[in-house]
């Protein structure tokens, strides 16, 4: 299904901006066709059972990005992956921020969903109105850990030398005996 979706230009018009969220009254009139039973035979379109034609009409493809291409075309698409990712990295900065904290269980429980997200609707399964519902249900949970935890905020790491590596340094790597 995924294949004929996205190679043939009959189930998906605009792969570059999406064909939106509703359906045309073509589709509409074909959907009502095989409810009604019209049809005599079991065999859809290109050798698709009338199950999955009827999928193939209503856009549940189960797969967040074919979903997504559908709806919002590649470039939806591209912008919906990037605000994942970005949204489990500011989660990811969480979590290390709250750990050994007594904060670190609201993190784990907050910012995980978010954390896993990319890769389960990715891969696993997805729909595009759940992935953008969910997308901004953890921004706005990460922003709300951000703002308002009493702990420092997130900051990246930088290489601090041990004090031994130091002494080395401003003694040249010279050992002093006495």
């Amino acid at each position: 299904m995924w294949k004929e979706a996205l190679t043939t230009d009959f189930w998906i018009r605009n792969k570059t901006f999406g064909d939106g969220l509703g359906m045309t009254r073509h589709e509409l009139e074909r959907l009502e066709t095989m409810s009604e039973g019209g049809r005599d035979n079991w065999e859809g379109r290109s050798g698709m059972s009338i199950q999955q034609e009827n999928m193939m009409i209503t856009g549940g493809y189960h797969s967040g990005p074919v979903h997504s291409i559908r709806t919002v075309g590649y470039v939806g698409l591209a912008i919906l992956l990037a605000a994942m990712i970005r949204v489990a990295v500011h989660s990811h900065r969480q979590i290390i921020r709250c750990r050994g904290t007594e904060w670190f269980p609201v993190a784990l429980f907050l910012c995980i969903p978010s954390l896993i997200l990319p890769i389960f609707w990715t891969f696993i399964f997805g729909e595009f109105q759940s992935g953008v519902a969910h997308t901004i249900f953890g921004l706005a949970m990460v922003r709300l850990l951000e703002r308002n935890l009493p702990l420092p905020s997130w900051r990246v790491m930088r290489y601090q030398p041990s004090v031994a590596q130091s002494y080395r340094n401003a003694t040249n790597g010279q050992s002093e005996v006495h």
